[in-house]
């Protein structure tokens, strides 16, 4: 039987060497593999391919399977007429952007100030988006940093942050 993991006992530490590649990776994400993945990502972290680690981390956060690419271009179609600031949480999102640690995280920190400005705007979109759409949810303070982890996984698609 084919396994995912190559694994080597070691007789003489009794250590457990677990040998991972690139298509154990998309084998796990093919089968929707949460353990499997959890445990890659631990281990070795994922791939440098974005593609890879957008769809390994949706899987992760319970997302299910993203169209990674928006083949069905729902990312082209505005669904909601509201504004992005119709929502009571607005003013706090706006304040906690300003204080937001985005622009001092490792990946991050070298960016342009106009790269960080960009995305920064970014993110408050996309929270005062999710938050019109949903007025059942609460807005936390520090909720932005969660939101901004979202946005660098999904390598700045607004779209697929959202979802």
């Amino acid at each position: 039987m084919d396994s995912i993991f190559n694994t080597i006992i070691s007789p003489s530490s009794a250590t457990t060497i677990i040998d991972y590649n690139p298509t154990d990776i998309n084998e796990c994400i093919k089968n929707k593999d949460f353990g499997s993945l959890k445990d890659i990502g631990i281990s070795t972290g994922f791939t440098d391919n974005n593609t890879t680690r957008l769809k390994s981390w949706s899987i992760l956060l319970g997302c299910g399977g993203i169209d990674v690419y928006d083949s069905k271009k729902e990312g082209s179609v505005l669904k909601s007429r509201k504004t992005s600031k119709d929502n009571t949480f607005s003013d706090i999102i706006g304040r906690d952007i300003k204080r937001n640690g985005y622009s001092r995280w490792d990946k991050t920190s070298t960016y342009s100030d106009y790269q960080k400005k960009y995305d920064l705007e970014q993110i408050e979109k996309l929270l005062n988006v999710v938050f019109t759409e949903y007025p059942e949810f609460n807005y936390i303070q520090s909720f932005d940093s969660v939101f901004a982890l979202f946005y660098l996984i999904a390598n700045g698609n607004l779209f697929i942050a959202k979802k």
